[in-house]
């Protein structure tokens, strides 16, 4: 009786390709849920260690919050959003933006809050 026999493996360990392992793609993944009240989670990732500037921004392109303003590690983030502004007043219902200004680019996810 071998390992591979207790937990199920068939073939064994030694035919393992690493090229198969996911990478993490530099962006915003969106936000869950969307439409949401009060709060959403905000998913973003980075493909190395680099400086990302995360921010809610209203549809006429207002700066309302920023979420994240720092250097990560490689990997994938959530973050919370609670339909508030800089100084923690509840903002209005309706479509706002999320960009991610990074070393890599700029990415955007629309996101819509519903009161």
């Amino acid at each position: 009786l071998t390992v591979d026999d207790i937990v199920g493996i068939e073939g064994g360990g030694d035919d393992v390709d690493f090229n198969d392992v996911p990478t993490v793609v530099t962006g915003v993944e969106g936000a869950h849920p969307n439409p949401f009240n009060p709060m959403t989670t905000i998913k973003y990732s980075v493909s190395r260690p680099q400086h990302v500037n995360l921010a809610v921004y209203n549809v006429m392109g207002q700066r309302v919050k920023t979420l994240v303003n720092e250097v990560v590690a490689t990997g994938t983030y959530p973050v919370q959003w609670n339909g508030t502004d800089s100084s923690e007043r509840g903002v209005s219902s309706g479509t706002y933006f999320v960009r991610m200004n990074s070393e890599e680019g700029i990415y955007s996810s629309k996101i819509m809050l519903v009161r």
